[in-house]
């Protein structure tokens, strides 16, 4: 008797996990519904509640100054703390420590000095002490079309029938 006292509680514990609808596709559709409705948390390392957007005044191209308008939003109306640096082919002046409210707009001047892929990086800082949160932002800029070169190379297999990738070797600098 204890045994199906037992596979009962452990049944009803499941159904109550799975939600009404019960086990199977109902069952993951109430889940679903639950999820989205709800959101998830994640038990993990807590990160800042700051979201940022951005838009740039133009295409990024060679020469051509580029404005990047940043947008941060906080969770709290706390000051936000702002760490700016970017590829050195985007010309962009490092801006360390510069405080704003949320809601403030930054712009980031661009002058791309070369095609490709570049990114601003931006570290927002909300809160001080001991209680500060970071979130980190990378924000990628497409110079011109730009091409994808592989440099994946292929494996090799060896007499003993091991998988090999052969690689350069990197001349080690003597400055």
């Amino acid at each position: 008797m204890k045994t199906a006292t037992f596979a009962t509680t452990v049944i009803a514990g499941i159904t109550m996990l799975l939600g009404s609808g019960g086990c199977g596709s109902s069952g993951d559709a109430a889940i679903a519904s639950t999820a989205s409705e709800q959101g998830f948390v994640s038990p993990g390392k807590a990160t800042a509640a700051v979201s940022m957007t951005h838009q740039f005044s133009a295409e990024p191209a060679i020469g051509v100054p580029t404005a990047l308008e940043l947008v941060f939003a906080a969770g709290r109306n706390d000051a936000l703390s702002l760490e700016i640096h970017a590829d050195d082919a985007l010309a962009v002046k490092p801006l360390t420590d510069r405080s704003i409210t949320s809601g403030e707009t930054v712009v980031v001047d661009l002058l791309p000095q070369a095609e490709g892929r570049y990114y601003v990086n931006v570290i927002a800082r909300l809160g001080t002490g001991s209680q500060a949160r970071a979130r980190v932002f990378s924000v990628p800029v497409q110079v011109g079309k730009g091409t994808y070169t592989s440099t994946a190379q292929k494996a090799t297999t060896s007499p003993d029938g091991e998988r090999l990738i052969r690689m350069q070797a990197q001349e080690k600098s003597t400055d």
